[in-house]
């Protein structure tokens, strides 16, 4: 899973902005804890999850996140599954 996120471009879009404290996101499942700003070349030694198809196939869908990452005024923050799986 991954999330790109833009506080600016909610507000614009009447979304609350997303404000993650300290690498941790509050949502209404839970807490999400994320890693980033990321690179292009984290990012591109990460293995996607063939079963996530919802915006693209997932190659596309890295090579997608890869280009955000290289962008200026965005940045790339992804789930630490880590930190969750060892929660469990």
């Amino acid at each position: 899973m991954s999330i790109a996120l833009n506080s600016e471009t909610n507000s614009q879009k009447g979304f609350p902005p997303i404000r993650p404290e300290n690498g941790v996101l509050t949502t209404s499942r839970g807490l999400l804890h994320l890693e980033g700003p990321c690179t292009a070349d984290y990012i591109s030694r990460l293995t996607m999850d063939e079963g996530l198809r919802s915006f693209r196939p997932p190659a596309r869908q890295q090579e997608a996140l890869m280009l955000i990452s290289n962008l200026p005024e965005e940045r790339c923050l992804l789930p630490d599954f880590r930190i969750a799986s060892s929660a469990m």
